[in-house]
């Protein structure tokens, strides 16, 4: 990258695509994707030894500076090798013998081939994305505005039209269109104009010509193009006799009576309509995203548009780091340790870096489903290894706080044990769970990002000294975070442990840190005494009178309210004009993101 920048700042355009290049030479396949790496990879590389040419040899003809060149480039279109923007590819028979071959290319390139030049020409991805009605205004635009120079411009329908006929003219045999209507995480993708055009095109001539054929007997078995061809693709009966019915969809924000029963707080234990309906079992992180917002907490979790590809983001890296501390607590009692101490660190550490290779490789066989971390690229290899220095950190962090405590419980799971929160069975898990000698018990929730502040709690009987006001005078206060406080209390329940703190476990950035709400013997009074480092307000708070249990019972009464609520059926988002929205972190544009449940 250093390569590439110090060119640029010598204004050395070519210097820097060619040490881009050298590296694109160099990856391996696998780095841009395990199905279709080496076809990138190929493309990558014959893109930059493109533009390297135009910059070459054009800006040679042109008389013009390679610097120059390169402001223009997203404006202009190069005639010097049209070759060198398509990719080709041929098959083979197993003795080698060649069996078909096929051109890759872009809209604008195939609407210059040879009339009659392939055998079939197949246009993918026939949507807005691909092929759009907007004008879209580069450099070129800009120059010949500050020249007072008109330039001449098509409409892009106009021009879709013109390069669609002449593409389609390459073919000597069939011209497909092929468009997605939903992509993997269940949006819709809108047709092109073009395909919406040709379509009614199609339609109208078979319908003419139904009209006109005498055997006809029914206009309404005239063949039907687009996406009805699907039913004919899968159903060898080609749809005869298929029961078709037009519904309406309800608004996002309303279930019917009939759908309330299966679709919230309950299921069917069997199959069939006679099968009883019995209780869901529900998470801390299902509640908490519930009382955050209905509609939210409806999408992600009934209808769940997600994703079954192996990902590399937050949720990837978070799933990692939880199993790597997962693994190396379970680790340390084995090697004569019950806890992380000044003392034992540097073994500590030692085995963190066991732990995570051995994590990673565990990683490299899951399935997508599983939110594996899996890194594909040099980047993203680089991105897994800076991981290690953290949680090194966060062992350092953890080897002075909380002392008398000791990790005995790890992703401890609710949903065998019938634990009954709020009048409903719970299930998920929790991350952690450290026990002193006096059976007290601190509840852990790890974040892998780099602050936890947010996840304070103050008691909310403090009133404010100017307004007199208190955060428990609004009859509905939650707290905006309580998945840690919700297991804080099902672990008194049912394991009999004396909760004093539900904590949320920083460990990402140079700077771990537990925040959360605790009773307040756990607060640090002084640096290193071996409680919780920098946390200074807890339960009961200077001048409230809310004690650690009884908030626990408070949040249960909230969430017990909010869950009679959802039973009934309310999936409406949060009013941003409530007290809720205030603290509620609801982000969602909820008018243009749930317009219509596509998914």
């Amino acid at each position: 990258v250093s390569d590439v920048f110090q060119a640029l700042w010598r204004d050395k355009p070519v210097t820097a695509l060619k040490a881009m290049l050298a590296v694109a030479e160099a990856l391996p396949d696998r780095s841009l994707g395990s199905l279709d790496g080496q076809a990138r990879r190929q493309a990558e590389a014959a893109l930059l030894r493109h533009v390297i040419d135009i910059l070459m040899n054009g800006a040679r003809a042109l008389d013009v500076s390679q610097a120059a060149t390169v402001p223009v480039l997203d404006g202009i279109r190069t005639k010097v090798d049209k070759r060198s923007a398509a990719y080709d590819y041929e098959t083979h028979e197993v003795d080698r013998a060649p069996r078909a071959q096929a051109r890759f290319a872009s809209l604008a390139d195939a609407a210059v081939l040879r009339p009659g030049s392939y055998d079939a020409v197949l246009f993918a991805d026939v949507d807005l994305d691909s092929y759009p009605l907007s004008h879209e205004e580069g450099p070129l635009a800009t120059l010949t505005a500050s020249l007072g120079r008109e330039g001449v411009t098509l409409e892009p329908a106009a021009l879709l039209r013109v390069r669609f006929g002449h593409a389609m003219q390459a073919a000597r045999g069939p011209v497909a269109l092929a468009r997605v209507t939903h992509d993997r995480q269940a949006r819709e993708c809108y047709p092109a104009a073009v395909w919406t055009e040709l379509r009614a095109h199609a339609e109208a001539a078979d319908a003419a010509k139904a009209a006109d054929d005498a055997k006809a007997a029914d206009a309404d078995k005239a063949k039907c193009v687009g996406e009805g061809d699907i039913i004919r693709d899968f159903d060898p009966a080609a749809g005869e006799g298929l029961k078709r019915e037009r519904v309406t969809c309800e608004a996002p924000q309303h279930l019917s009576a009939e759908a309330v029963p299966y679709l919230v707080l309950r299921r069917r234990d069997g199959e069939g309509e006679d099968a009883p309906l019995v209780p869901r079992l529900t998470s801390a992180s299902q509640i908490e995203a519930y009382s955050t917002c209905p509609l939210c907490w409806f999408v992600s979790y009934r209808v769940k548009p997600q994703s079954i590809d192996a990902d590399f983001g937050n949720m990837e890296k978070g799933n990692f780091v939880h199993d790597v501390l997962e693994h190396l607590h379970a680790r340390l009692p084995q090697e004569g340790m019950e806890r992380v101490t000044p003392m034992n660190l540097p073994r500590a550490q030692e085995l963190l870096r066991e732990v995570f290779d051995e994590t990673l490789a565990e990683h490299a066989g899951k399935r997508g489903t599983e939110g594996p971390l899996v890194p594909l690229s040099p980047v993203e290899e680089r991105q897994v290894a800076e991981i290690l220095p953290q949680l090194e950190g966060v062992l350092a962090y953890e080897s002075e706080a909380l002392a008398p405590f000791a990790p005995r419980y790890l992703e401890f799971a609710f949903n065998e044990l019938q634990v009954e929160y709020a009048g409903w069975p719970l299930g998920g898990r929790i991350d952690r769970v450290d026990v002193d000698a006096e059976n007290r018990a601190v509840v852990i929730d790890y974040k892998h990002r780099s602050g936890v502040e947010e996840f304070k709690l103050a008691d909310p009987t403090v009133r404010d000294e100017e307004s007199g006001e208190a955060p428990i005078d609004d009859p509905r206060w939650l707290p905006p975070h309580t998945q840690t406080l919700i297991y804080a209390q099902a672990m008194r329940r049912a394991l009999g442990l004396d909760t004093r703190a539900a904590l949320y476990f920083s460990t990402k950035g140079g700077k771990p840190a537990l925040r959360g709400a605790a009773s307040a013997e756990l607060l640090e009074e002084e640096r290193g005494d071996g409680r919780i480092p920098g946390l200074k307000k807890g339960f009961p708070g200077e001048g409230g009178n809310m004690d650690f249990d009884a908030l626990l019972d408070r949040v249960e009464t909230g969430i017990a309210e909010r869950l009679h609520e959802l039973e009934a059926g309310d999936v409406a988002a949060v009013d941003p004009t409530s007290a809720q929205a205030a603290h509620a972190r609801c982000s969602y544009n909820h008018e243009g993101t749930f317009v219509r449940r596509d998914v």
